[in-house]
C-alpha cells in the first residue's frame, strides 16, 4: 500500500504501472496529480472490501440482545 508521499517521488510511468495493478481505467490520460489521487482512491476501496464482515460472523452478530426491565416496588 502506497502513501501519497510515496506515490509523488514515483515517476510518472512507474505511477502507470500501479495503476495498472489496481485495474485502474484511464490511467494513461490522467496527469500525474491525479493519477496520485485516483491509486490511493482505488487502494482505500481495496482495503475496505477487504474487511467486509464474514456472512456468518454477520449472522452470529445481527441480533440485539433483550434486557428485561424491572418495575419498581410499590412502598
Amino acid at each position: 500500500m502506497y502513501d501519497i508521499l510515496e506515490l509523488s517521488k514515483k515517476l510518472l510511468p512507474e505511477l502507470r504501472d500501479i495503476a495498472k495493478q489496481l485495474n485502474i481505467k484511464k490511467a494513461e490520460a490522467l496527469k500525474k496529480q491525479d493519477l496520485i489521487y485516483k491509486i490511493l482512491d482505488q487502494q482505500a476501496i481495496e482495503a475496505t472490501d477487504s474487511k467486509k464482515p464474514d456472512p456468518v460472523e454477520k449472522e452470529r452478530f445481527s441480533y440485539a440482545p433483550t434486557f428485561t426491565t424491572m418495575k419498581p416496588k410499590p412502598y
